[in-house]
């Protein structure tokens, strides 16, 4: 970063030179920027979960499998078939999930079983919620997104078993900072290949902070200059 800078401008270096807290910050910004640009842009979810597979070698390191005890639903029309699955922390985006299930009767029994769930759109959620005239047959627990949680759904012959659900996520990268902590890293999590990148953006972004406040000194100076009497009158 500063290399950048005393690239572009020696008198910056010391005119301009940004704390070490401002540069992280930029650097922050920057690495979160490059990873939703770059691997977070697909045009659905299934296309961006391609996407990040795709770049497992880049982003290994941010994918987190964690099990999860899913709630029950108790209102409204999902109350017996429905689950919350609550967002972990540090979540980003869904990769897969898996539910260790145990499914009576004589259409596809199985006892204890880790069976893969199914990302369902929302037509095909709605289509397949149990209730007094609709008897779906759900093989394999279907998954929706919600703005706080996921929602599980299962058929009346499956019951969801101690185990839970095992979570597999792309997780938020750790924060840049002077130190290592549990939410801070001295080494970027991306792949070496991306921080050059980074760095480059930061320094842009940075740049482009110090030309708007450069031209907002400016014209408040004019302003001044413009507003001030005439001295020879």
């Amino acid at each position: 970063f500063l290399k950048s800078l005393e690239t572009t401008s020696k008198e910056l270096v010391i005119s301009e030179r940004p704390t070490t807290d401002e540069i992280f910050l930029f650097l922050n910004i920057a690495q979160d920027r490059r990873l939703y640009d770059v691997y977070l842009q697909g045009k659905s979810v299934n296309e961006t979960i391609e996407t990040i597979k795709n770049n497992y070698d880049t982003l290994f390191g941010l994918v987190n499998t964690v099990l999860i005890t899913p709630a029950a639903i108790t209102e409204g029309a999902l109350t017996g078939c429905g689950y919350k699955i609550p967002y972990p922390n540090n979540f980003i985006h869904y990769i897969r999930s898996e539910t260790n299930i145990t499914r009576t009767g004589d259409i596809y029994p199985t006892n204890n079983s880790w069976v893969t769930n199914n990302l369902l759109t929302y037509d095909q959620f709605e289509n397949n919620i149990t209730s007094l005239f609709n008897k779906p047959i759900l093989r394999e627990p279907g998954i929706v997104f919600e703005k706080n949680n996921l929602t599980l759904l299962t058929d009346s012959y499956t019951t969801i078993n101690t185990l839970g659900v095992n979570l597999t996520y792309l997780r938020k990268p750790l924060y840049l900072s002077t130190e290592n902590s549990n939410t801070t890293t001295t080494v970027c999590e991306l792949a070496i290949k991306d921080h050059t990148l980074i760095v480059d953006m930061a320094f842009e972004l940075w740049l482009t902070k110090y030309k708007f406040r450069l031209k907002g000194n400016t014209d408040n100076r004019d302003k001044r200059e413009k507003e001030q009497p005439n001295q020879s009158e």
